[in-house]
Protein backbone atom coordinates (compact mmCIF):
# COMPACT_ATOMS: atom_id res chain seq x y z
CA UNK A 1 0.00 0.00 0.00
CA UNK A 2 1.00 3.46 -0.38
CA UNK A 3 2.57 5.04 2.18
CA UNK A 4 0.75 7.74 4.46
CA UNK A 5 3.29 10.51 5.09
CA UNK A 6 2.02 12.29 8.63
CA UNK A 7 3.79 16.01 9.58
CA UNK A 8 2.64 16.35 13.31
CA UNK A 9 -0.93 16.99 13.54
CA UNK A 10 -1.04 16.88 9.08
CA UNK A 11 -1.07 14.25 6.83
CA UNK A 12 0.30 15.16 3.58
CA UNK A 13 -2.85 13.63 0.99
CA UNK A 14 -1.39 14.87 -2.85
CA UNK A 15 2.08 16.59 -4.20
CA UNK A 16 0.53 19.83 -5.50
CA UNK A 17 4.04 21.09 -7.25
CA UNK A 18 7.22 20.95 -6.70
CA UNK A 19 10.24 23.70 -6.87
CA UNK A 20 13.66 24.23 -6.42
CA UNK A 21 13.71 24.46 -2.55
CA UNK A 22 10.48 21.65 -1.79
CA UNK A 23 7.41 20.93 -2.84
CA UNK A 24 3.60 22.00 -1.82
CA UNK A 25 1.54 19.48 -0.39
CA UNK A 26 -2.52 18.70 -0.13
CA UNK A 27 -2.53 18.11 3.63
CA UNK A 28 -5.27 17.82 6.34
CA UNK A 29 -5.68 18.86 10.11
CA UNK A 30 -7.59 15.46 10.41
CA UNK A 31 -8.40 16.50 14.03
CA UNK A 32 -10.55 19.05 12.24
CA UNK A 33 -10.77 18.16 9.24
CA UNK A 34 -9.62 21.03 7.27
CA UNK A 35 -7.24 20.88 4.06
CA UNK A 36 -4.40 23.35 3.91
CA UNK A 37 -1.31 23.31 1.49
CA UNK A 38 1.76 22.33 3.05
CA UNK A 39 5.36 23.43 1.51
CA UNK A 40 7.67 20.91 2.79
CA UNK A 41 11.56 21.75 2.22
CA UNK A 42 13.59 19.23 1.23
CA UNK A 43 15.04 16.60 3.06
CA UNK A 44 18.57 17.32 2.27
CA UNK A 45 18.21 21.48 2.64
CA UNK A 46 16.53 20.45 5.38
CA UNK A 47 19.48 19.82 7.00
CA UNK A 48 21.15 22.85 5.99
CA UNK A 49 22.01 25.68 8.59
CA UNK A 50 20.99 27.85 6.01
CA UNK A 51 18.36 26.82 4.32
CA UNK A 52 17.13 26.07 7.10
CA UNK A 53 17.34 30.16 8.25
CA UNK A 54 15.83 31.03 5.23
CA UNK A 55 13.12 28.86 5.46
CA UNK A 56 12.05 29.61 8.26
CA UNK A 57 12.16 33.21 7.48
CA UNK A 58 10.01 32.68 5.30
CA UNK A 59 7.28 31.78 7.16
CA UNK A 60 8.12 34.22 9.29
CA UNK A 61 7.63 36.83 6.46
CA UNK A 62 4.29 35.29 5.27
CA UNK A 63 3.20 35.45 8.86
CA UNK A 64 3.47 38.93 8.97
CA UNK A 65 1.10 39.70 5.65
CA UNK A 66 -2.27 39.61 7.18
CA UNK A 67 -3.81 40.95 3.92
CA UNK A 68 -6.92 39.38 1.85
CA UNK A 69 -4.33 39.56 -1.28
CA UNK A 70 -1.23 37.78 0.48
CA UNK A 71 -1.42 33.83 0.95
CA UNK A 72 -1.99 33.61 4.64
CA UNK A 73 0.78 31.23 7.52
CA UNK A 74 -0.96 29.37 9.49
CA UNK A 75 1.49 27.32 11.04
CA UNK A 76 5.29 26.28 11.01
CA UNK A 77 7.28 23.65 12.52
CA UNK A 78 9.56 20.38 11.95
CA UNK A 79 8.56 16.92 12.39
CA UNK A 80 11.82 13.87 12.00
CA UNK A 81 13.93 16.76 10.59
CA UNK A 82 11.53 18.17 8.00
CA UNK A 83 10.77 21.51 8.15
CA UNK A 84 7.60 22.92 6.67
CA UNK A 85 4.84 25.41 6.74
CA UNK A 86 1.11 25.64 6.72
CA UNK A 87 -0.83 28.02 4.23
CA UNK A 88 -3.91 28.91 2.64
CA UNK A 89 -5.03 26.10 0.10
CA UNK A 90 -6.11 28.53 -2.33
CA UNK A 91 -8.73 27.23 -5.08
CA UNK A 92 -8.31 28.58 -8.35
CA UNK A 93 -4.93 29.05 -10.88
CA UNK A 94 -2.01 31.15 -11.64
CA UNK A 95 -2.16 34.61 -13.90
CA UNK A 96 -0.20 33.25 -16.47
CA UNK A 97 -2.83 30.62 -16.89
CA UNK A 98 -5.20 32.99 -17.27
CA UNK A 99 -3.04 34.95 -19.81
CA UNK A 100 -2.49 32.54 -21.98
CA UNK A 101 0.12 34.80 -24.06
CA UNK A 102 -3.61 36.95 -24.76
CA UNK A 103 -4.05 40.38 -22.81
CA UNK A 104 -6.99 40.46 -20.24
CA UNK A 105 -10.20 42.60 -20.57
CA UNK A 106 -9.42 46.08 -19.61
CA UNK A 107 -11.42 46.44 -16.51
CA UNK A 108 -10.39 43.39 -15.21
CA UNK A 109 -6.48 44.19 -15.61
CA UNK A 110 -7.31 47.23 -13.95
CA UNK A 111 -8.84 45.94 -10.61
CA UNK A 112 -6.14 43.00 -10.56
CA UNK A 113 -3.81 46.13 -10.63
CA UNK A 114 -5.09 47.61 -7.86
CA UNK A 115 -5.11 44.59 -5.83
CA UNK A 116 -1.15 43.56 -6.61
CA UNK A 117 -0.54 47.26 -5.94
CA UNK A 118 -1.94 47.48 -2.68
CA UNK A 119 -0.81 44.38 -1.04
CA UNK A 120 2.70 44.78 -2.18
CA UNK A 121 2.38 48.38 -0.83
CA UNK A 122 1.30 46.74 2.37
CA UNK A 123 4.12 44.92 1.98
CA UNK A 124 7.01 47.91 1.78
CA UNK A 125 4.62 49.36 5.06
CA UNK A 126 6.09 46.38 7.06
CA UNK A 127 9.52 46.51 5.36
CA UNK A 128 9.47 44.01 3.26
CA UNK A 129 10.39 43.50 -0.79
CA UNK A 130 8.97 40.37 -2.47
CA UNK A 131 12.03 40.91 -5.48
CA UNK A 132 10.41 37.86 -7.74
CA UNK A 133 6.75 39.54 -8.59
CA UNK A 134 5.79 37.80 -11.56
CA UNK A 135 1.92 36.75 -13.12
CA UNK A 136 3.10 32.56 -11.95
CA UNK A 137 2.92 34.19 -8.48
CA UNK A 138 -0.08 35.43 -8.60
CA UNK A 139 -2.78 32.96 -7.83
CA UNK A 140 -6.38 34.13 -9.28
CA UNK A 141 -9.14 32.81 -6.96
CA UNK A 142 -12.42 34.68 -5.22
CA UNK A 143 -12.99 35.79 -2.18
CA UNK A 144 -15.12 33.72 -0.23
CA UNK A 145 -17.66 36.39 1.27
CA UNK A 146 -18.41 38.68 -2.00
CA UNK A 147 -17.57 36.12 -4.71
CA UNK A 148 -15.77 39.12 -6.50
CA UNK A 149 -12.25 37.79 -7.88
CA UNK A 150 -9.39 38.09 -5.89
CA UNK A 151 -5.65 38.39 -6.72
CA UNK A 152 -3.51 36.39 -4.13
CA UNK A 153 0.40 37.06 -4.06
CA UNK A 154 2.72 33.91 -3.36
CA UNK A 155 6.11 33.02 -3.02
CA UNK A 156 7.47 35.49 -0.25
CA UNK A 157 10.78 32.66 -0.30
CA UNK A 158 13.11 35.67 -1.63
CA UNK A 159 11.31 38.29 0.22
CA UNK A 160 14.02 41.06 1.49
CA UNK A 161 13.61 42.51 5.19
CA UNK A 162 14.88 45.98 5.24
CA UNK A 163 15.15 46.15 8.72
CA UNK A 164 15.17 44.14 12.18
CA UNK A 165 17.23 41.38 10.35
CA UNK A 166 20.28 40.38 10.02
CA UNK A 167 21.30 41.31 6.88
CA UNK A 168 24.44 40.58 5.83
CA UNK A 169 24.12 36.95 7.13
CA UNK A 170 20.33 36.78 4.53
CA UNK A 171 22.10 38.36 1.41
CA UNK A 172 24.83 35.02 2.17
CA UNK A 173 21.91 32.90 2.26
CA UNK A 174 20.50 34.17 -0.85
CA UNK A 175 23.12 34.58 -3.55
CA UNK A 176 22.82 30.73 -3.52
CA UNK A 177 19.60 30.79 -5.38
CA UNK A 178 18.08 32.60 -7.99
CA UNK A 179 16.93 36.15 -7.06
CA UNK A 180 14.19 36.55 -9.72
CA UNK A 181 12.94 35.56 -12.93
CA UNK A 182 14.35 37.38 -16.10
CA UNK A 183 11.52 38.57 -17.55
CA UNK A 184 10.40 40.57 -14.82
CA UNK A 185 13.61 41.92 -13.57
CA UNK A 186 14.48 45.50 -12.47
CA UNK A 187 17.63 46.85 -13.51
CA UNK A 188 19.36 46.96 -10.35
CA UNK A 189 18.42 43.12 -10.39
CA UNK A 190 19.82 42.44 -13.52
CA UNK A 191 23.13 44.33 -12.66
CA UNK A 192 23.30 42.37 -9.42
CA UNK A 193 22.82 45.49 -7.36
CA UNK A 194 23.14 45.94 -3.83
CA UNK A 195 20.54 48.09 -3.35
CA UNK A 196 17.01 46.12 -4.28
CA UNK A 197 14.01 48.00 -2.49
CA UNK A 198 10.86 48.42 -2.76
CA UNK A 199 11.59 50.61 -6.55
CA UNK A 200 12.52 46.95 -7.86
CA UNK A 201 8.95 45.45 -6.55
CA UNK A 202 7.17 48.33 -8.48
CA UNK A 203 9.33 47.25 -11.64
CA UNK A 204 8.24 44.08 -11.76
CA UNK A 205 4.86 44.71 -11.03
CA UNK A 206 4.77 46.95 -13.93
CA UNK A 207 6.40 44.33 -16.14
CA UNK A 208 3.16 42.12 -14.83
CA UNK A 209 0.73 44.86 -15.54
CA UNK A 210 2.45 45.43 -18.76
CA UNK A 211 1.64 41.27 -19.66
CA UNK A 212 -1.56 41.37 -17.90
CA UNK A 213 -2.64 44.62 -20.94
CA UNK A 214 -0.74 43.27 -23.61
CA UNK A 215 -0.63 39.47 -23.63
CA UNK A 216 3.32 40.05 -24.10
CA UNK A 217 6.44 40.38 -21.69
CA UNK A 218 8.17 44.05 -21.53
CA UNK A 219 11.25 42.61 -23.71
CA UNK A 220 10.73 39.56 -25.95
CA UNK A 221 14.51 38.38 -26.27
CA UNK A 222 15.96 35.13 -27.20
CA UNK A 223 18.67 34.96 -24.60
CA UNK A 224 19.19 35.92 -21.08
CA UNK A 225 21.94 38.03 -21.49
CA UNK A 226 19.91 40.26 -24.22
CA UNK A 227 17.13 40.40 -21.92
CA UNK A 228 18.48 41.71 -18.75
CA UNK A 229 20.51 44.04 -20.89
CA UNK A 230 17.36 45.21 -22.13
CA UNK A 231 16.12 45.65 -18.60
CA UNK A 232 18.99 47.96 -18.08
CA UNK A 233 18.98 50.17 -21.19
CA UNK A 234 16.42 49.95 -23.73
CA UNK A 235 13.22 51.63 -23.84
CA UNK A 236 10.20 49.69 -23.57
CA UNK A 237 7.51 49.93 -26.50
CA UNK A 238 4.41 51.64 -25.19
CA UNK A 239 1.75 48.79 -23.90
CA UNK A 240 -0.87 50.82 -26.68
CA UNK A 241 1.21 50.30 -29.35
CA UNK A 242 1.71 46.56 -28.79
CA UNK A 243 -2.02 45.80 -28.08
CA UNK A 244 -3.37 48.35 -31.27
CA UNK A 245 -7.07 48.40 -30.39
CA UNK A 246 -6.98 51.55 -28.72
CA UNK A 247 -8.31 50.36 -25.41
CA UNK A 248 -5.50 51.74 -23.78
CA UNK A 249 -5.11 55.42 -22.94
CA UNK A 250 -2.44 57.43 -22.59
CA UNK A 251 -2.79 58.35 -18.68
CA UNK A 252 -2.57 54.62 -18.17
CA UNK A 253 0.27 54.29 -21.05
CA UNK A 254 2.04 56.67 -19.16
CA UNK A 255 1.70 55.03 -15.89
CA UNK A 256 2.81 51.85 -16.72
CA UNK A 257 5.85 53.44 -18.84
CA UNK A 258 6.52 55.02 -15.29
CA UNK A 259 6.60 52.04 -13.09
CA UNK A 260 9.65 50.82 -15.73
CA UNK A 261 11.91 53.57 -15.30
CA UNK A 262 15.23 52.28 -15.18
CA UNK A 263 16.20 54.99 -12.38
CA UNK A 264 14.40 53.62 -9.31
CA UNK A 265 13.65 57.11 -7.99
CA UNK A 266 11.05 58.07 -10.83
CA UNK A 267 9.09 55.29 -10.53
CA UNK A 268 5.65 55.58 -8.05
CA UNK A 269 5.40 53.92 -4.88
CA UNK A 270 2.98 50.85 -5.05
CA UNK A 271 0.69 52.87 -2.90
CA UNK A 272 0.64 55.22 -5.21
CA UNK A 273 0.74 53.05 -8.46
CA UNK A 274 -2.93 51.50 -6.33
CA UNK A 275 -4.07 54.96 -6.65
CA UNK A 276 -3.89 56.04 -10.43
CA UNK A 277 -5.03 52.60 -11.45
CA UNK A 278 -8.21 53.03 -9.06
CA UNK A 279 -8.54 57.00 -10.89
CA UNK A 280 -8.53 55.04 -14.43
CA UNK A 281 -10.65 52.59 -13.35
CA UNK A 282 -13.26 55.48 -12.26
CA UNK A 283 -13.62 57.29 -15.66
CA UNK A 284 -17.10 56.88 -17.38
CA UNK A 285 -15.21 55.13 -20.51
CA UNK A 286 -13.60 52.28 -18.18
CA UNK A 287 -17.03 51.40 -16.22
CA UNK A 288 -18.47 48.17 -16.38
CA UNK A 289 -15.30 47.27 -18.52
CA UNK A 290 -14.75 42.95 -17.73
CA UNK A 291 -17.13 42.93 -15.07
CA UNK A 292 -18.79 39.87 -16.45
CA UNK A 293 -15.64 38.01 -17.60
CA UNK A 294 -14.12 38.57 -14.33
CA UNK A 295 -12.48 35.26 -13.73
CA UNK A 296 -12.98 33.60 -17.06
CA UNK A 297 -10.26 31.88 -19.08
CA UNK A 298 -10.99 31.44 -23.11
CA UNK A 299 -13.90 28.80 -23.54
CA UNK A 300 -11.49 26.61 -24.33
CA UNK A 301 -9.09 26.47 -21.84
CA UNK A 302 -11.29 26.31 -19.21
CA UNK A 303 -11.74 22.60 -18.88
CA UNK A 304 -8.43 22.07 -18.67
CA UNK A 305 -7.71 25.22 -16.35
CA UNK A 306 -10.20 22.65 -14.27
CA UNK A 307 -7.86 19.38 -14.37
CA UNK A 308 -4.65 22.02 -13.92
CA UNK A 309 -5.47 24.20 -11.76
CA UNK A 310 -3.37 21.89 -8.97
CA UNK A 311 -0.39 21.51 -10.56
CA UNK A 312 -0.09 25.29 -10.92
CA UNK A 313 -0.23 26.21 -7.29
CA UNK A 314 2.89 27.80 -6.75
CA UNK A 315 3.12 28.79 -3.49
CA UNK A 316 6.31 29.16 -2.60
CA UNK A 317 8.18 27.78 -5.87
CA UNK A 318 9.66 27.96 -9.20
CA UNK A 319 10.21 25.68 -11.86
CA UNK A 320 6.60 23.78 -10.17
CA UNK A 321 6.14 20.87 -11.58
CA UNK A 322 2.74 18.81 -12.10
CA UNK A 323 2.24 16.90 -9.39
CA UNK A 324 1.67 12.60 -9.14
CA UNK A 325 4.32 9.92 -9.66
CA UNK A 326 5.01 7.94 -12.93
CA UNK A 327 7.58 5.43 -11.24
CA UNK A 328 6.87 3.09 -8.49
CA UNK A 329 9.64 2.31 -5.72
CA UNK A 330 8.53 -0.81 -3.96
CA UNK A 331 10.12 -0.87 -0.11
CA UNK A 332 10.75 -3.71 1.81
CA UNK A 333 13.21 -4.70 4.78
CA UNK A 334 13.91 -1.16 4.99
CA UNK A 335 11.79 0.98 7.26
CA UNK A 336 9.73 3.66 5.38
CA UNK A 337 10.02 6.37 7.13
CA UNK A 338 8.59 9.86 6.37
CA UNK A 339 11.71 10.78 5.16
CA UNK A 340 12.26 8.45 2.97
CA UNK A 341 8.78 8.84 1.01
CA UNK A 342 9.74 12.44 0.98
CA UNK A 343 12.91 11.75 -0.73
CA UNK A 344 11.20 9.69 -2.98
CA UNK A 345 8.35 11.59 -3.81
CA UNK A 346 11.05 14.77 -4.60
CA UNK A 347 12.20 12.79 -7.91
CA UNK A 348 8.52 11.68 -8.82
CA UNK A 349 8.72 8.61 -7.54
CA UNK A 350 6.07 6.71 -5.36
CA UNK A 351 6.92 4.90 -2.47
CA UNK A 352 4.83 1.67 -1.74
CA UNK A 353 5.34 -0.62 1.05
CA UNK A 354 5.77 -4.25 0.15
CA UNK A 355 4.94 -7.48 2.09
CA UNK A 356 6.85 -10.13 0.41
CA UNK A 357 8.85 -10.45 -3.09
CA UNK A 358 6.05 -13.00 -4.48
CA UNK A 359 4.06 -9.78 -6.39
CA UNK A 360 6.50 -7.50 -8.25
CA UNK A 361 3.82 -6.18 -10.10
CA UNK A 362 3.24 -2.38 -10.80
CA UNK A 363 7.05 -1.92 -8.97
CA UNK A 364 9.64 -0.23 -11.24
CA UNK A 365 12.43 -0.25 -8.78
CA UNK A 366 12.85 -2.25 -5.85
CA UNK A 367 14.80 -0.55 -2.77
CA UNK A 368 15.43 -3.82 -0.27
CA UNK A 369 17.91 -4.67 2.19
CA UNK A 370 20.62 -7.00 1.48
CA UNK A 371 19.69 -8.96 4.62
CA UNK A 372 16.54 -10.50 2.44
CA UNK A 373 18.85 -12.54 0.53
CA UNK A 374 21.26 -12.38 -2.15
CA UNK A 375 19.57 -15.52 -4.40
CA UNK A 376 16.22 -13.68 -3.43
CA UNK A 377 17.06 -10.14 -4.57
CA UNK A 378 19.21 -11.69 -7.64
CA UNK A 379 15.85 -13.17 -8.58
CA UNK A 380 13.73 -10.02 -8.28
CA UNK A 381 16.91 -8.52 -10.45
CA UNK A 382 15.30 -10.12 -13.34
CA UNK A 383 11.82 -8.21 -13.23
CA UNK A 384 12.40 -4.90 -11.71
CA UNK A 385 15.37 -2.73 -10.83
CA UNK A 386 16.98 -3.11 -7.74
CA UNK A 387 18.34 -0.82 -5.35
CA UNK A 388 19.98 -2.98 -2.33
CA UNK A 389 20.89 -1.71 1.15
CA UNK A 390 23.68 -3.38 3.05
CA UNK A 391 25.53 -3.03 5.89
CA UNK A 392 27.72 -6.30 5.67
CA UNK A 393 30.64 -4.55 3.80
CA UNK A 394 32.66 -6.37 0.99
CA UNK A 395 31.26 -9.63 2.13
CA UNK A 396 27.69 -8.98 1.08
CA UNK A 397 28.64 -6.36 -1.67
CA UNK A 398 30.54 -9.18 -4.31
CA UNK A 399 27.51 -11.69 -4.09
CA UNK A 400 25.35 -8.75 -4.63
CA UNK A 401 26.97 -8.15 -7.92
CA UNK A 402 27.41 -11.52 -8.65
CA UNK A 403 23.12 -11.71 -8.28
CA UNK A 404 22.43 -9.15 -10.95
CA UNK A 405 21.93 -5.78 -8.52
CA UNK A 406 24.19 -3.18 -9.47
CA UNK A 407 22.92 -0.70 -7.03
CA UNK A 408 24.14 -0.60 -4.01
CA UNK A 409 23.78 1.38 -0.99
CA UNK A 410 25.52 1.83 2.99
CA UNK A 411 22.81 1.09 5.47
CA UNK A 412 22.49 3.79 7.11
CA UNK A 413 21.26 5.12 3.86
CA UNK A 414 22.26 8.59 2.96
CA UNK A 415 19.46 10.65 1.20
CA UNK A 416 21.23 12.29 -1.11
CA UNK A 417 22.76 9.19 -2.33
CA UNK A 418 19.65 7.36 -2.86
CA UNK A 419 18.05 10.46 -4.93
CA UNK A 420 21.16 10.12 -7.01
CA UNK A 421 20.84 6.35 -7.25
CA UNK A 422 16.81 6.06 -8.04
CA UNK A 423 17.28 9.05 -10.38
CA UNK A 424 19.53 7.64 -12.41
CA UNK A 425 17.35 4.83 -12.68
CA UNK A 426 14.20 6.54 -13.52
CA UNK A 427 16.09 8.42 -16.40
CA UNK A 428 17.42 4.34 -17.57
CA UNK A 429 13.48 3.66 -17.10
CA UNK A 430 12.06 6.38 -19.36
CA UNK A 431 14.16 5.72 -22.04
CA UNK A 432 13.01 2.85 -22.71
CA UNK A 433 9.37 3.70 -22.26
CA UNK A 434 10.43 5.82 -24.95
CA UNK A 435 12.17 3.63 -27.36
CA UNK A 436 9.24 1.22 -26.54
CA UNK A 437 6.75 3.81 -27.82
CA UNK A 438 8.53 4.49 -31.22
Amino acid sequence: MSHKINMGRYVLERKLGEGAMGAVWLGRNETIDKTYAIKVLKPNLSRDEEYRTRFLREARINAKLEHPNAVQVYDAGEEQGLLFIVMELLDGHAMNVALGGQPLELGRALRLGIQLSRVIAFAHENGLVHRDLKPENVMLTRNSSTGEERAVVVDFGLAFIDRHEDLGRMTAVDERLVSGTPAYLSPEQAEASPHIGPPSDVYSLGCTLYEMLTGQIVFDETSVTRMLTSHMFMPPKPPSSVRGDGVISAPLDQLILSTLEKDPARRPTAGRLAERLAEILDRPENQGRGRDASFQLPRSERAVARDTKRADYDIGLRDTAPGGHDICVGVIGVPLTDELALTLSFIQCEATELDDLADLSGVDILLAHADLGVDELGAAADHVHVVAVASGGVAQLMPLRRAGVRDILSDPIDPDKLMACVQRTRRKLERTRSGDSK
